[in-house]
């Protein structure tokens, strides 16, 4: 008697998140950090040439814009080949709206993987700074941070007006 196992593709079966993950960014940019998979082996060993599929799985209400971008091709969904180290990658651009998105990179025949990144406001700051004006300088966080700088001996007085 014969038996057939339905293997995954090219003897990977699992799918492991190597970096990327839970990046904050501001909306409507790429993250610093590329959405990176390993293919691995039962003995947990890289495999090689197997096709991954990042897709833009969740957004905001409303987001537009968002992308995982693969080479030269930007889409909500694109395929990858895992290298000689078993890892695929992918880039991820934020839609144009604040909130939490979700990636996911899969491979036929193995559990699917995600990412969930942040896309933050940019605020604008319109005023001045011991005397010196600000106006339309865009507030964006810091790389991987969910709040801005502190920045020693500055003193700002914010006051909300019509424009």
């Amino acid at each position: 008697m014969l038996f057939r196992s339905a293997r995954a593709v090219s003897g990977a079966t699992r799918l492991l998140v190597v970096a990327g993950n839970s990046q904050n960014l501001p909306v409507s940019q790429t993250a610093r950090t590329s959405l990176t998979v390993q293919a691995v082996n039962d003995n947990g060993q890289a495999v090689p040439n197997v096709p991954v599929t990042f897709s833009v799985s969740g957004t905001p209400n409303g987001a537009s814009g968002q992308a995982v971008i693969v080479g030269s091709t930007r889409a909500t969904s694109a395929g990858a080949t895992t290298d000689s180290s078993g890892q695929a990658s992918a880039r991820f651009a934020a839609g144009g709206t604040a909130g939490g998105y979700t990636v996911t990179a899969s491979v036929t025949g193995l559990t699917p993987v995600s990412f969930t990144e942040t896309a933050l406001p940019t605020f604008t700051l319109r005023g001045s700074v011991r005397g010196v004006d600000i106006l339309g300088a865009p507030l964006t966080p810091a790389a991987g941070s969910a709040s801005y700088p502190a920045v020693s001996g500055a003193s700002v007085q914010l006051s909300q007006s019509e424009f």
